[in-house]
């Protein structure tokens, strides 16, 4: 299973009526170039494309029941710290048949 994963900083973009879409188009560009140029069949290997928007800065720890409002604010606060929260990650799943 291949999961492409959008992401963006906290900041919003003229373009995109939300930072949640411009993550997703990101996310869909990754996926079709991997359809496309790459020749990876979706079907065969259960590809999907989703989007986390702002939400999910590289800081963020994915357990951390109580991050909010405020630290996504101090996670996007530098140049450095946005630049690094605009991109796509791929997540590659194997799984055994038992």
């Amino acid at each position: 299973e291949i999961q492409i994963q959008g992401h963006a900083d906290s900041r919003t973009s003229r373009k995109f009526a939300s930072n949640l879409e411009l993550a997703a188009h990101r996310a869909i560009e990754v996926f079709k170039y991997f359809q496309e140029a790459l020749g990876i069949d979706p079907t065969r290997y259960i590809m999907s494309a989703t989007s986390f928007g702002e939400y999910k800065p590289v800081q963020r720890d994915d357990s951390d029941m109580s991050y909010d409002k405020d630290r996504l604010e101090t996670d996007n606060n530098t140049a450095d710290k946005r630049e690094r929260n605009r991109r796509i990650e791929v997540v590659l799943i194997f799984r055994r048949k038992y």
